[in-house]
């Protein structure tokens, strides 16, 4: 509607919330369901102590907010809106990650996709008042905060919990194993947001919108497997460490192969999807979205890994992979703008991201096969 400038305004400052969320979660609703199922954590204590966690992140969220990112919350309102958003986002992520060990069908979907519908309903409304989601969109995630706890609570209610009374009320487990998930998470979503920046600064605002369109395709190609990561986690935490590890072997490295040759197809359309869909006014982001849409091969193949090392319990050989990872990046970013200097846009970043998913992936199947070779 407003074009690439208002595109990449949106994008970055949505970068920032997301940055927020993963530094609340910290692992923990991962770490709940490695907590629940291999060392008998309470349910009923952890769903009423995530309500706790989330209430003492609103100011620290607010004051981050308001500090770090004033141009997106120049106002003490807005970042208690971005705040209230923020936390009410993180509850929702942990219950969701206790609901899994308890039901992963219909109720668990639910609370999966809720924080984006509530996103989807509360841009729609902005738009519909005519709202500039550069400068408002701190209040409209305040909003979704609301549709997401009202949701949350309906779909996974205390009836639901109350009467999981036993089990283990230990926090120690749970900070252990949710640090290394966090570390994951935290360089995976600064990544992308110091990657935005970067692109604003040494490209425009316009190379920003390019690159995050090419971000929303990578992960719609992935979130098949982001929806259901969590079902396959709960499941082969519960199995042998050689289930884990080799369940699926075939199915997985077919699936990695089909993606290559979709992508190899796919490419060839790319300009005139852009066309129908975003306009000529977005024609550049062709090149960058058709190196961009191989990046969900090694990226596919990189989850799984994770999956089956955070299921056995490796979870720091994942979070050094991931601070690797984004260093090698950045490695590769840094010589890519020194390089080409003015023509450094959206395309380079691609590429990089490209090559640092790639070489992170290998490690990652090197680090399974070894694994599997010796479990038993």
């Amino acid at each position: 509607m407003w074009g690439p400038s208002s595109q990449g305004a949106f994008a970055a400052a949505k970068s920032w919330f997301d940055v927020l969320v993963v530094v609340g979660c910290f692992g923990f609703p991962q770490s709940c369901v490695i907590g629940i199922n291999r060392n008998e954590a309470s349910r009923k204590w952890l769903y009423e102590i995530a309500v706790t966690y989330s209430a003492i992140l609103f100011p620290f969220f607010a004051i981050s907010s308001f500090f770090i990112s004033d141009a997106l919350t120049p106002t003490p309102l807005a970042a208690a809106f971005l705040a209230f958003g923020a936390a009410s986002w993180v509850l929702i992520n942990i219950w969701r990650g206790i609901l899994l060990t308890i039901n992963d069908g219909l109720r668990f979907h639910l609370i999966t996709i809720l924080p984006t519908i509530g996103l989807v309903f509360s841009v729609l409304a902005g738009l519909m008042i005519g709202a500039d989601l550069a400068f408002r969109m701190p209040h409209l995630y305040g909003i979704s905060g609301v549709f997401v706890l009202l949701c949350g609570f309906w779909i996974f209610p205390w009836g639901k919990i109350r009467i999981f009374s036993g089990g283990v009320r230990r926090v120690f487990d749970l900070i252990s194993n949710g640090a290394d998930v966090f570390v994951q998470a935290l360089a995976t979503v600064l990544q992308t947001f110091i990657c935005l920046k970067w692109l604003s600064e040494y490209a425009g605002i316009s190379e920003v919108s390019y690159f995050s369109i090419s971000l929303t395709l990578m992960n719609a190609l992935v979130f098949p497997l982001q929806a259901i990561s969590p079902v396959l986690l709960n499941r082969w935490s519960k199995g042998d460490k050689k289930n884990a590890l080799r369940t699926g072997r075939k199915l997985i490295l077919s699936v990695a192969g089909g993606l290559f040759f979709f992508a190899g197809g796919v490419i060839f359309f790319i300009p005139h999807f852009i066309d129908a869909l975003l306009g000529e006014e977005f024609a550049a982001a062709s090149a960058v979205l058709k190196v961009a849409i191989f990046v969900a091969i090694p990226s596919f193949v990189l989850r799984i890994n994770n999956l089956r090392l955070s299921a056995i319990g490796d979870f720091r050989f994942n979070s050094l992979m991931a601070v690797a990872r984004i260093i090698v990046f950045f490695v590769f970013l840094e010589i890519f703008r020194r390089i080409l200097k003015e023509n450094f846009g959206a395309f380079a970043a691609a590429a990089c991201w490209l090559g640092a998913e790639i070489i992170a992936a290998l490690i990652s199947e090197w680090r399974v096969f070894r694994f599997a070779k010796d479990a038993k």
